[in-house]
């Protein structure tokens, strides 16, 4: 639960709780929402397949916060500027360029969980993890072949520093790319149905191959036993 996806949840979470008139951490909840979050719909394959909890939770950390920041920005915010100022919850948004705002923040916030993402998985529990065969972002693409090459290229010690420069080269052309949503309405709602009906799309497939498997499995089991009524 150290991985980005748990970190950027659980910074959107105080934000809406405890700082909802910061303008600062909304802008850095937003652009973790559609940037890196939002493209790990894609990356990591989530499946809208609604009776398996490992495919839903792993689709709700990356969807559900570019629905929040969404609604957020488009509907609430709007709706509450026609408000007096004593009954809003949230600021009025600012969309004038602030390069504080747009990368200082956020980056700082990103290098702050790279800190405590490397600490604790490559350097306080590293051995633990691996004995007790938990998993995260690094395992899971350390088990992907095509990654394993380039993280591995230049031996096992660079491994984690290869990874995180990665990472952070994907994070920070997500990031870039998730600016656009703060000011058009059709683009941000173009990118969150395109993330959704992936996630359906990726959900048919995974019924396709369930569906096919258990048809193969009927059929083996069939000709079992036709094998047995022959012998007898």
């Amino acid at each position: 639960m150290t991985d980005f996806c748990y970190a950027s949840n659980t910074l959107i979470i105080i934000y809406l709780n405890f700082y909802p008139k910061s303008d600062e951490l909304f802008k850095v909840c937003f652009f973790f929402a559609n940037g890196a979050l939002a493209v790990s719909v894609g990356a990591f394959r989530n499946q809208m397949v609604f009776h398996n909890y490992d495919n839903m939770s792993s689709l709700a950390l990356h969807i559900f916060p570019i629905i929040v920041m969404w609604n957020l920005r488009w509907t609430t915010m709007s709706y509450e500027e026609k408000l007096p100022e004593s009954e809003r919850k949230f600021m009025p948004i600012d969309t004038s360029f602030d390069f504080y705002k747009f990368f200082v923040y956020p980056l700082g916030c990103y290098f702050m969980w790279v800190t405590v993402y490397f600490t604790i998985n490559f350097v306080v529990a590293a051995k633990r993890i691996r004995s007790r065969n938990y998993d995260n972002l690094f395992l899971y693409y350390e088990k992907q072949p095509w990654a394993r090459k380039v993280m591995y290229k230049l031996g096992p010690g660079m491994a984690p520093v290869i990874f995180i420069t990665c990472h952070f080269i994907f994070f920070f052309i997500c990031h870039c790319a998730s600016i656009i949503c703060l000011y058009s309405f059709q683009w941000h709602t173009c990118c969150l149905l395109f993330w959704l009906l992936w996630s359906v799309r990726n959900a048919s497939n995974f019924y396709m191959e369930y569906f096919a498997r258990k048809y193969e499995l009927s059929l083996q089991r069939l000709e079992e036993v036709e094998q047995q009524l022959d012998n007898k």
